[in-house]
């Protein structure tokens, strides 16, 4: 969404809801913004599992990810001298079109090939 609205944002939000409806907010502020959604999966994957470390026992009804502190897209994932990064937002951006176009299960990463074929 962030990439489709030309957003990138600096701080992931992570909101859980547990199975008695309380609500929970957990945030992560990033060395730089960014619109990639491995990055963003990346740190509310991190917030979740020490959320689940936490509290084991704990059921959610809902898990949400999101990102705050908006700027445009082209202020986001600003590359330094050593940073693949460049190279990774290209590719993702790439693998995009290719699923607005074809459909979402025809292009993925190959870490993620086990999972599909399951």
């Amino acid at each position: 969404r962030c990439k489709k609205a030309s957003k990138g944002g600096k701080t992931v939000v992570l909101k859980l809801k547990t199975g008695n409806f309380k609500s929970l907010t957990r945030n992560r502020t990033l060395p730089v913004s960014t619109c990639m959604a491995e990055r963003i999966f990346s740190a509310g994957n991190e917030m979740l599992n020490a959320e689940l470390q936490n509290n084991p026992r704990t059921a959610y009804r809902l898990i949400g990810i999101g990102v705050t502190g908006l700027v445009e897209a082209e202020f986001a994932d600003m590359p330094d001298l050593v940073s693949t990064d460049k190279r990774n937002l290209q590719a993702e951006l790439a693998m995009d079109k290719i699923r607005i176009k074809f459909g979402q299960e025809t292009i993925g990463k190959g870490r993620s090939l086990d999972r599909r074929n399951k």
